[in-house]
């Protein structure tokens, strides 16, 4: 199954910011303009993400633990991105 990021946060816990997310796993954070920022995603079943303009945002990504995730593709660069676990 391959996800984009909206897919993968509609089951997720919204949090106030990018720094309560990184504190908490399945969860994410969005700006004032409505934009992801944080995505922390664990034990999921995807198999697969993708990672368009949607993230172009992120500043804290946290992928581990998703024995599933085989591959991550990156359709636009993500120049706000400090924080990578995979």
């Amino acid at each position: 199954m391959t996800a984009t990021i909206k897919d993968l946060i509609e089951n997720l816990e919204r949090l106030p910011n990018t720094d309560a997310v990184r504190r908490k796993n399945n969860s994410y954070a969005l700006n004032e303009k409505e934009e992801i920022t944080a995505l922390s995603l664990s034990n999921s079943k995807v198999t697969a993400i993708t990672l368009t303009e949607d993230a172009l945002a992120l500043e804290h990504l946290y992928l581990n633990a998703n024995e599933s995730l085989e591959t991550i593709y990156f359709t636009t660069a993500l120049p706000y991105l400090k924080h990578l676990y995979v």
